[in-house]
């Protein structure tokens, strides 16, 4: 929970930042990541790679070296991997899920390529908020969604 809420503080304030800093070609390469990670719904195995490089291309697009060098050191720890595995978390990772996060992506770069500081804020929040849950290990049984321990009899 203490790296998502890293996580938070630092991709929420990125995605502002990189709303009204971001280049047109950083824009694209935004905009590229995206598409490439909804085109890629039905590979399970290059999903944690393009979601991780979408979130590394808002990073990048701060224009701001402080931000890109923490994404770069930090990226592993606090982006949970494997995070689109449907084999490690079959109760989470479903298509619905993966659909919720194309969105939630489309979302994210909408605003930025509006230059909409707030709205960009406010997507990226909501993504990444949908994580708590899992974190905290929402399902009926009370065992953590992302925990690999089967819940004792």
């Amino acid at each position: 929970m203490d790296l998502l809420e890293l996580r938070m503080a630092f991709e929420v304030h990125a995605a502002c930042l990189t709303a009204t800093r971001r280049s047109w070609a950083q824009e694209s390469n935004i905009w590229n990541a995206a598409r490439q990670f909804e085109a890629s719904v039905d590979d399970e195995s290059s999903l944690d790679h393009l979601d991780f490089a979408f979130h590394r291309s808002i990073s990048e697009a701060t224009n701001n070296g402080a931000f890109i060098e923490l994404f770069n050191l930090m990226s592993l720890q606090i982006m949970p991997q494997p995070a689109f595995s449907k084999e490690v978390n079959p109760a989470l990772i479903t298509p619905t899920h993966i659909e919720n996060s194309v969105k939630e992506h489309r979302a994210i770069w909408e605003a930025i390529s509006a230059g909409n500081a707030e709205q960009t804020l406010e997507a990226m929040r909501a993504h990444l908020s949908r994580s708590h849950p899992r974190y905290r290990g929402f399902s009926d049984d009370n065992a953590s969604p992302l925990s690999y321990v089967p819940r004792e009899e």
